[in-house]
């Protein structure tokens, strides 16, 4: 605060002082006013005006200062309530905005996912076909391997029997006489030979 404000404020309090004193000095009665009353009120006017000084010195620039933080501090918070005021139009604006396409969206999204799923069932089916083929084809694998062992067994056993049945027949159309005309036959065969 500038020096000339402040001496001139102690001044017009100083002043108020004698003023409202006035009544107080005229109240003395006959005897007027006494030099102790005179040096009384100075004195109290000096106190006073110290006082004053002091609070004003001590009290008001503290208090100036804590309502001028007090006021910068509401400033900022109407400027943020007023700053939150309009984000919360433009969120409002936006859902309202939304909402009124919400319709729209739903139809996309459904239409996406119809699409997607065709997608997908088509991707399944794919596979089951190639999978269904791949068992066909193992099992005409599997099929024919298990032919080609049947017919060897088949023919195992064929032999065998064949083998079992000539056996026999020889067994009982053979007779001594043939079985040692047959045995002589092989010597001499083999004695040709060496």
């Amino acid at each position: 605060m500038n020096k000339k404000v402040f001496i001139v404020r102690i001044i017009t309090a100083l002043a108020l002082m004698i003023v409202l004193a006035s009544p107080l000095l005229a109240s003395g009665g006959e005897e007027g006013v006494t030099g102790g009353q005179l040096k009384e009120f100075a004195w109290k006017l000096a106190n006073t005006g110290i006082l004053f000084y002091l609070l004003f010195r001590f009290a008001v620039k503290p208090l100036v200062k804590a309502i001028k933080n007090k006021k910068s501090e509401v400033k900022e918070t109407l400027e943020q309530a007023r700053t939150a005021k309009e984000k919360a139009e433009e969120k409002y604006n936006e859902y309202q905005n939304r909402i009124a396409n919400l319709d729209e969206e739903i139809k996309i999204i459904v239409e996406t996912l119809k699409d997607e799923g065709e997608i997908e069932k088509k991707k399944i089916i794919e596979t089951a076909n190639k999978l269904a083929e791949e068992i066909v084809a193992n099992a005409k694998s599997f099929a024919e391997v298990e032919i080609k062992k049947a017919k060897i067994e088949l023919k195992n056993e064929a032999i065998l029997l064949s083998v079992k049945l000539a056996e026999e027949i020889v067994k009982r159309e053979i007779k001594e006489d043939d079985h040692e005309r047959i045995v002589k036959e092989y010597i001499e065969k083999l004695g040709v030979r060496t």
